[in-house]
C-alpha cells in the first residue's frame, strides 16, 4: 500500500484592516482682549482765594476806598 501523503495546505488569510484616521483640527482659542482700566481723574480741589489783593492785581487802596464808601 502506497501511503499518500496528504498535504495540508494552510491558507493564510491576510486580513487587511484599513484604519482610517480622522485628523481633527484643533480649534484655536480666541484670546480675550483685556479691558483697559480707566484711570480715575483726580478732582482738583478748589483753592479758597485768600484776600491777597496784591496778588489778585487789585490795589489795597481801592478795596479800602470801597469799604469807606460802603460805610457812608
Amino acid at each position: 500500500m502506497i501511503r499518500r501523503r496528504r498535504r495540508r495546505r494552510r491558507r493564510r488569510r491576510r486580513r487587511r484592516r484599513r484604519r482610517r484616521r480622522r485628523r481633527r483640527r484643533k480649534k484655536k482659542k480666541k484670546k480675550k482682549k483685556k479691558k483697559k482700566k480707566k484711570k480715575k481723574k483726580k478732582k482738583k480741589k478748589k483753592k479758597k482765594k485768600k484776600m491777597n489783593n496784591h496778588k489778585n492785581g487789585v490795589s489795597v487802596f481801592s478795596s479800602v476806598s470801597s469799604l469807606i464808601s460802603s460805610l457812608d
